[in-house]
């Protein structure tokens, strides 16, 4: 039982570390690409 509760306590924040990490990535690839898209633009 109380591996069982713990399991349940941990999965939530597991589940949010996994979508922040996600987003950070995601948006670390959108600024990747967009100053890939505009450098060669303004220079």
């Amino acid at each position: 039982m109380k591996t069982r509760s713990r399991v349940s306590i941990l999965d939530p924040a597991i589940c949010q570390i996994i979508r922040h990490t996600l987003a950070s990535m995601a948006l670390l690839i959108v600024v990747l690409i967009v100053v890939v898209l505009i450098r060669p633009r303004v220079f």
